[in-house]
């Protein structure tokens, strides 16, 4: 991921990725919300700039879900063997919600992976904030958060920074292993 931010980031079209399950799931729907209320205003609001949504994830969708991947700007690509690849060349992981269900596991693994995450306020319902989850509520909130780092690369190294120590300090083993020896200690 190193290697892509020094040498390839400049002369890559803006990947975005939704990952999450696709069948029934809060995710599916949340995921069906976010493409009929905020997708198209962001792709007219950012249409000097050459991006894709892609679209990962396991389980059959339904045909609502499925016909709104036809909008523009978006490839749906569902299950992938290796997750790792996806993240390797992504710029941002979109996390729409509409309901809070807690930490999810998609975020702490794009942060590792150095992908910061954009999403609604109760996308991130009991996670620590950080300079690398990003809360946008409105098409234009995502546009211009966007544009902010489409614009400057520089800016967005730094994001990418960012999210691996989100991911360092607060969700990695190492900082459970903490948390849970605290917990212990107090009883």
């Amino acid at each position: 991921r190193k290697s892509f931010l020094e040498n390839k980031i400049s002369k890559k079209k803006f990947k975005m990725i939704h990952l999450g399950g696709l069948s029934g799931s809060f995710t599916s729907s949340s995921l069906l919300w976010f493409l009929e209320k905020k997708w198209l205003e962001i792709v007219d609001n950012l249409k000097e700039y050459e991006f894709d949504l892609h679209i990962i994830g396991g389980g059959e969708p339904n045909k609502k879900l499925l016909e709104s991947f036809k909008k523009p700007r978006i490839i749906y690509r569902g299950y992938v063997d290796n997750l790792w690849d996806e993240f390797v060349d992504s710029h941002f992981m979109i996390v729409p919600g509409k309901i809070q269900t807690g930490v999810r596991i998609r975020v702490p693994t794009s942060l590792s992976m150095m992908v910061p995450v954009v999403g609604n306020k109760i996308s991130f319902s009991g996670m620590k904030a950080s300079n690398a989850i990003n809360f946008v509520e409105s098409a234009s909130d995502y546009s211009n958060f966007f544009k902010n780092y489409f614009n400057n690369l520089k800016l967005y190294k730094n994001l990418c920074e960012d999210a691996l120590l989100a991911y360092k300090q607060d969700y990695s083993f190492e900082s459970a292993s903490k948390d849970i020896k605290k917990v212990v200690e107090n009883i």
